[in-house]
């Protein structure tokens, strides 16, 4: 959720709210592209920041729907909007 705050936050008030949460970046010029992450990718990305997180974090925060809710939750967001 922080992240995702951050994210909508630096992308300002005008962006189309059904637009991606996460865009690719080209590989070799490293712009940003018009289209969302594909499934590989998001499932690399996953397994990378696994192999890298502290061992001392509680093993459903690296579960990427389980800490997703418990970081919604921790904001201060209701039970529904973390079910929907």
């Amino acid at each position: 959720m922080r992240a995702w705050r951050r994210w909508r936050d630096e992308l300002g008030e005008d962006v189309d709210p059904n637009s991606f949460a996460f865009c690719a970046v080209h590989n070799r010029w490293k712009t940003v592209l018009a289209d969302g992450l594909d499934p590989v990718t998001i499932g690399d990305i996953l397994t990378w920041i696994g192999g890298h997180a502290p061992a001392r974090h509680p093993a459903h925060r690296a579960q990427p729907r389980r800490g997703l809710v418990t970081e919604s939750s921790r904001v201060g967001n209701p039970d529904a909007v973390a079910e929907k």
